[in-house]
């Protein structure tokens, strides 16, 4: 049988290429199970998830995904069962040794399509000595044998999953879940990170592949890249997060320090700090203790530093000065490129939660400004389902509303020194069914009304009332990927897969509707997707069946109500929210 495409049967000869072949050799009887010793393994399941910050409780999905590292079942567990914290964790991996087993004398080969139809040939001649031989293809059948020996005996199934993802490792793969990566990183232990990177720019040099992404954007960066080169990464991006957050909260990093230290104030405990990032959206817990730690070391003395091992938060110190604060956030400094002039002027103006409400209160009749869901018929395709193996029956594809203005319009904008009197802004990407474009989909207009209220209102133009009350989102989270998918039919400009990406709103008073895809794991960039008011919006049940799945709730499904637009799942997938907006026609604005 021919696995990739079964409509290739006996009507053509197809030459395998980019193929994996491994080969499992037991060559004598099953040996004692040994594991990883268990603080190596914890070490490993915390680079892996990105954890290596926390020192206080864990989440429900941040626990499970650290034991799904360590292949530890989670399924259907209540959450009482669950550990909740990293002691918890580790006294489990206590009692549960030994973890990620291994079978000493279990050996793992990587062999060429020549030499595995030889391997093949011997299997099927059963000859009467023992062989103890499976035949994998990792790449194409994840966790089962090609073929094997009938004297062979299946080993531990962690060792066969460390070892199929150490051959796509070895052969320059860049897209890792945190699962694979844990073991990738038990796996070369032994090896330091700059052998390791060598290793891999080396042979991915040899591939016909775009060679001009960075490293550090790509999830195998946690096997290339020394922790603490990662973890003062990581702090920056949190830190220039947390200064875009404010920059649109038109806040300065001194008013947020003294909403909890209060007037006068400069101090405040490094729990304190956590919980007030926490509070009003700026980071998730592992990125809010990084930053509180980081600033309790920068306020220690003239020669403090923010360097240090990040895994041992109790011997930091517990308190946060005002001044280590302020010298943290000015260590970053922040792009203001992407923002134009009335966005950059309307975000220096405070805007209170009552003004906000007010100012977009939904009016049917008149307002300042007026809005409507217009339909859009022309797209950009972003990816498609045609080189994912096995799935001819349900293609799928995601496309992209195109809204922004051309070269030609821009510069005759630009020459006559005129801004543009209607805006467009995406809502999300469309999944659709097949590989056609979609006939049409929705985006979001708003323009100035008519017949405006009397006075100046906010004194805002357009651009300035956009900057403030339909806010681009402050980040985007990668909710989920892919890698089996391409932009294309091939060449070397296919991507390397389907990235889907949660934009994360400024506050609680705002929502963004629609996720955003892309084919590689660094985060969208130039997308005019724009965050709308809650106000706007009710929650309903107009979700459609599952265009796309992975299992485990990793799926595509679009609301009927937004035309196609795929709908946002939440952090810890649970569920997958659907939204409406109370009017497709209304004004706003005082």
């Amino acid at each position: 049988n021919n696995y990739l495409r079964e409509k290739w049967r006996w009507k053509t000869v197809r030459r395998l290429k980019n193929i994996i072949l491994m080969l499992e050799w037991a060559p004598g009887a099953p040996g004692m199970t040994e594991g990883v010793p268990t603080q190596q393994a914890l070490q490993a399941a915390l680079r892996a998830c990105e954890l290596d910050g926390a020192h206080q409780s864990l989440e429900e999905h941040q626990a499970k995904g650290l034991l799904e590292c360590l292949h530890l079942s989670t399924a259907g567990a209540p959450m009482a069962s669950v550990p909740g914290d990293l002691a918890s964790i580790s006294y489990m991996l206590e009692r549960s040794a030994p973890v990620c087993p291994s079978q000493p004398g279990r050996y793992f080969c990587l062999v060429s399509l020549f030499e595995a139809e030889h391997l093949r040939a011997l299997l099927h001649a059963r000859p009467a000595f023992r062989l103890g031989l499976a035949l994998r293809a990792p790449t194409v059948f994840e966790g089962q044998a090609l073929d094997t020996s009938a004297d062979y005996v299946a080993g531990p199934a962690y060792q066969v999953f460390a070892a199929e993802h150490l051959c796509r490792f070895a052969n320059s793969e860049a897209s890792f879940n945190a699962r694979e990566l844990c073991a990738v990183d038990l796996c070369l232990a032994n090896s330091s990170h700059d052998e390791r990177h060598a290793w891999w720019e080396q042979v991915k040099r040899c591939r016909r592949r775009p060679q001009g992404r960075p490293v550090p954007t790509l999830p195998v960066a946690a096997l290339l890249i020394p922790p603490e080169v990662r973890h003062k990464a990581r702090l920056d991006s949190a830190v220039a997060k947390v200064k875009a957050t404010l920059r649109r909260r038109r806040m300065s990093a001194r008013q947020l320090f003294g909403q909890r230290a209060g007037r006068g104030g400069l101090y405040l405990s490094t729990a304190d700090l956590t919980e007030l990032l926490q509070t009003l959206g700026l980071s998730d817990p592992i990125e809010a203790g990084r930053l509180a730690l980081a600033a309790s070391r920068l306020g220690g003395g003239e020669h403090a530093s923010v360097a240090g091992d990040f895994m041992n938060w109790g011997g930091g110190p517990a308190t946060v000065s005002l001044a280590g604060f302020l010298k943290l956030m000015g260590s970053v400094p922040i792009a203001g490129g992407e923002l134009e002039d009335e966005e950059a002027a309307a975000i220096e103006i405070p805007t209170s939660p009552g003004e906000c409400t007010q100012e977009t209160a939904m009016k049917l009749d008149a307002g300042r400004w007026s809005l409507r869901l217009v339909a859009h018929t022309k797209f950009a395709p972003v990816w498609s389902s045609v080189r994912v193996p096995g799935h001819e029956a349900r293609p799928f594809c995601i496309w992209r509303a195109e809204v922004r203005e051309t070269g030609l319009q821009k510069g005759f904008r630009n020459l006559t020194g005129m801004k543009s009197s209607v805006k467009q802004f995406v809502l999300g990407d469309i999944g659709v069914r097949g590989l056609d474009a979609p006939a049409r989909g929705l985006v979001l207009q708003i323009k100035a009304a008519q017949n405006p209220p009397r006075g100046k209102g906010l004194n805002l133009s357009l651009d300035g009332w956009i900057a403030r009350f339909l806010p681009r989102p402050v980040a985007y989270r990668l909710v989920w990927h892919d890698r089996r998918g391409s932009t294309s039919k091939g060449g070397a400009d296919a991507g390397e897969g389907l990235y889907v990406w949660r934009p994360v709103p400024p506050s609680e008073a705002f929502v963004a509707v629609g996720a955003v895809c892309t084919t590689d794991p660094a985060e969208p960039r130039g997308v005019e997707v724009r965050c709308v008011p809650k106000t706007w919006l009710v929650r309903g049940d107009t979700l459609g069946p599952a265009l796309w799945s992975l299992g485990e709730r990793q799926e595509v499904r679009v609301q009927d109500s937004l035309m196609g637009v795929i709908a946002v799942p939440t952090d810890n997938l649970r569920y997958v929210p659907s939204w409406s907006f109370m009017a497709d026609r209304f004004y706003t604005g005082t």
